[in-house]
């Protein structure tokens, strides 16, 4: 009978702290001591309080031998608990603005994060040679699990987190450090009402819309205030006004179907006695094109910075 050995190779239990350099030059306080007059006109203000990210990382591990060395097991747990997360916030206008278009910032120690995961990794060898030329046979198999999260956003800080956008999800923690839209689920009943819609099946395309009016009407409306029969084309631009108001899917939707002039004519008879086919396009950035040495044969979309637009071959 063979026997069973058992041998522990090594544990350990190691532990940093770090204190990264993320804070950039000149946000604690002004510049220098000099007598003659001297000033710089910046975006961030300055905030005193400002202090370090500090990261505490602790590692506990366990590598062991078993079966003679047959078996090779390796498990380690980490975690890294982030203070003072730095995080650039957007002041209120009603203290002034930097322009006439972008608001004064102040970086903040705003939050708390917490890294933490396992990995295990087993490495077996079913076969060994026992000379040189033998046959052997080693498998190796891992496995891990990552969770980077916020786990703190202190003092009204959420109300600044994007400028302005809504950061409950952050808050209730179930947002993760990493995690983007790719696309929202109303945009994808959004699409299919489209699609009904432009195949004939005005009913169907109902359908799809119903479903986000619903949830968007008040808890006093009445099915019969948000419920819709069928769907023409202006309740899908309606929907999505409502839905995408100020994105790109918006533009992107009124491009497929060439509807900015009927559109544009029918809420926003300004903006449409100046809207000219171009418009259609992005604009391209003059600064852009007097960078490039071919500017005249790539274009501007018919903006005038060139005299070949550069889509004369795509209408």
């Amino acid at each position: 009978m063979s026997s069973l050995t058992f041998c522990l190779v090594k544990r350990y239990l190691p532990h940093d702290e770090v204190l990264p350099s993320a804070i950039p030059e000149f946000v604690t306080s002004g510049l220098g001591d000099q007598t003659y007059t001297q000033y710089k006109f910046k975006k961030e203000l300055t905030n005193t309080p400002l202090t370090w990210e500090k990261s505490k990382s602790w590692n506990f591990g366990l590598d062991a031998s078993v079966l003679n060395g047959r078996v090779d097991v390796s498990a380690e747990y980490y975690i890294t608990n982030t203070d003072g997360v730095i995080w650039n916030q957007a002041i209120p206008v009603t203290n002034g603005g930097y322009s006439s278009t972008e608001m004064y910032t102040m970086y903040n120690n705003i939050a708390e994060t917490r890294n933490h995961g396992f990995e295990l990794t087993a490495i077996g060898r079913p076969f060994t040679a026992k000379k040189k030329g033998d046959f052997e046979w080693t498998t190796t198999v891992t496995f891990s699990v990552n969770k980077n999260e916020v786990i703190s956003l202190g003092d009204g800080a959420a109300d600044f987190i994007a400028n302005g956008t809504n950061t409950n999800d952050a808050r209730t923690k179930w947002l993760h450090i990493g995690d983007m839209y790719i696309m929202r689920m109303a945009e994808i009943y959004l699409l299919a009402a489209e699609t009904e819609q432009m195949l004939g099946n005005g009913s169907k395309a109902a359908e799809y819309l119903n479903v986000l009016r619903k949830r968007a009407a008040r808890s006093t409306a009445t099915e019969s205030q948000w419920k819709l029969a069928s769907a023409t084309e202006d309740d899908i631009f309606d929907e999505y006004a409502r839905e995408m108001a100020g994105e790109f899917s918006r533009w992107a939707l009124l491009k497929r179907h060439n509807a900015f002039e009927t559109r544009l004519e029918k809420y926003n008879k300004r903006a449409a006695k100046s809207f000219k086919p171009y418009h259609y396009n992005r604009p391209i950035s003059a600064e852009f094109l007097s960078t490039i040495l071919n500017s005249e044969e790539y274009g501007d979309n018919g903006y005038g910075q060139t005299s070949n637009s550069g889509i004369e071959n795509f209408k």
